[in-house]
């Protein structure tokens, strides 16, 4: 079976979102979990990568989520 998938730049569209944070300052964990909130509210798959996942694999804002 054979699967194509397609990038783009706009959110909403998108079947799967890619969310890599690479910093464990405030802003951009603040930014980070309300991109995660916003992802399920819109009933997106979503896989986490970089630092914040990586080092708080277990944050509730973070259940339900893939993390790499």
């Amino acid at each position: 079976m054979c699967y194509i998938y397609f990038c783009t730049e706009d959110k909403v569209s998108a079947d799967l979102w890619l969310l890599n944070s690479c910093t464990v300052k405030s802003p951009a964990e603040d930014h980070f979990r309300n991109e995660i909130q916003e992802g399920r509210q819109l009933g997106k798959y979503m896989v986490l990568a970089g630092c914040v996942p990586q080092g708080q694999p277990k944050s509730s804002y973070m259940e339900v989520c893939v993390c790499v």
